[in-house]
């Protein structure tokens, strides 16, 4: 039989990064866990890696704002880090490298109260904050987007959110960070 090579690399930069698992899935077979990876027998007698997912749980009800749900990522996926705290640092914790494990599963839990939450006030609030920051050629833009916000019309900050999420899932222009949302 032959022995199980290590999955974990190097980086050229010494971070010492796994690299992601080239099984890309887990198998349910009873193993050995080595960090993110399972060292296996399967059915054929053969030692193999298997890929396990972290699994993330945000909770919804903690969620009141786009400011708190930047709160409770910093809470589950990446605490003690600083980040930007805007929709495209979240994009960027979500490509990895932030203390999370190259691809995880997250569970929005109360998933139905932070949509009414994160509706069309929230996002109405959240254009005009960008309003009062923008260059001036995207006013009438933004605007546009705050009168459709107030008239209950267009995304709503839910669901950029899980737009960003998910395109970092199957189907996603980013499937290969491999994060599955589980909206409960």
């Amino acid at each position: 039989m032959k022995a199980a090579r290590s999955t974990k690399r190097s980086s050229p930069t010494g971070s010492g990064r796994q690299a992601p698992c080239p099984a890309r899935r887990c198998e349910g077979i009873q193993a050995l866990r080595k960090g993110r990876h399972v060292i296996a027998i399967g059915r054929l007698g053969r030692l193999k890696a298997a890929c396990v997912k972290s699994k993330y749980t945000i909770d919804g009800t903690r969620i009141h704002s786009l400011e708190t749900f930047y709160d409770e990522i910093s809470r589950v996926l990446i605490p003690n880090q600083r980040w930007g705290r805007n929709l495209d640092a979240f994009n960027d914790i979500l490509r990895g490298g932030f203390g999370t494990s190259e691809g995880f599963t997250l569970t929005w839990s109360n998933a139905a109260e932070s949509r009414a939450r994160l509706g069309y006030q929230e996002t109405a609030r959240q254009l005009e904050l960008r309003l009062a920051q923008c260059h001036p050629d995207n006013r009438d833009q933004l605007s546009q987007e705050i009168a459709d916000a107030h008239a209950g019309l267009g995304p709503t900050v839910f669901d950029w959110l899980v737009g960003i999420i998910r395109n970092h899932g199957p189907g996603g222009d980013e499937a290969e960070d491999g994060i599955r949302l589980v909206l409960d």
